[in-house]
């Protein structure tokens, strides 16, 4: 966090040096997250590059940046809604969950999941929910984002984030039939 701060100060200063330091630290976390709703390789490289320039735009011209995590989240959030609607598809997101965030999941979530059949159910559950419940799944649990990141990068409060994320787990309990 403090070195976060060094950076965005280093950087609305116009320093570019500390671009390619923040791009380094934060770029394969956000293509993830991108994956997960975008399913061509190269349409999720366009989409992170543009999510950089226009973070790295916005600072230059002295866009106030608290949390620069939080802040790339919401932008590469925000690029994506505007690439689904620049292709103007009526569909929901396509989400790409694989084995490794299935697993990251479940382990963080002490489900009682013992083998690769299994996991599939936990694939197909969350396939099930609905798109807000698997967003806030993917951004606490294989993002790891805290609360308060995760509030800041969909614009919501702490309350409602933290009650969104009680709801989902709930509802993917639910659909592996595991108790609450």
């Amino acid at each position: 966090m403090q070195e976060d701060m060094k950076r965005i100060e280093k950087a609305a200063q116009g320093d570019r040096s500390v671009f390619g330091e923040i791009y380094d630290a934060y770029a394969p976390s956000l293509y993830r997250y991108i994956s997960f709703r975008v399913s061509h390789a190269q349409d999720r490289e366009d989409i992170l590059s543009n999510v950089f320039l226009r973070s790295f735009e916005a600072i230059a011209k002295g866009k106030r940046v608290i949390q620069m995590r939080a802040f790339l989240y919401q932008a590469a959030r925000n690029a994506i809604v505007d690439y689904f609607r620049q292709r103007a598809r009526t569909q929901e997101y396509v989400v790409e969950i694989d084995e490794e965030d299935i697993a990251t999941i479940v382990s963080a979530n002490t489900l009682t999941v013992d083998a690769a059949a299994e996991l599939g159910q936990v694939r197909n559950g969350m396939r099930s929910l609905k798109p807000e419940y698997r967003e806030i799944i993917h951004l606490r649990y294989v993002e790891d984002l805290d609360i308060g990141e995760i509030a800041a990068a969909l614009g919501k409060s702490h309350v409602s984030i933290r009650v969104l994320l009680h709801r989902a787990m709930r509802s993917l309990k639910k659909q592996l039939g595991v108790a609450s």
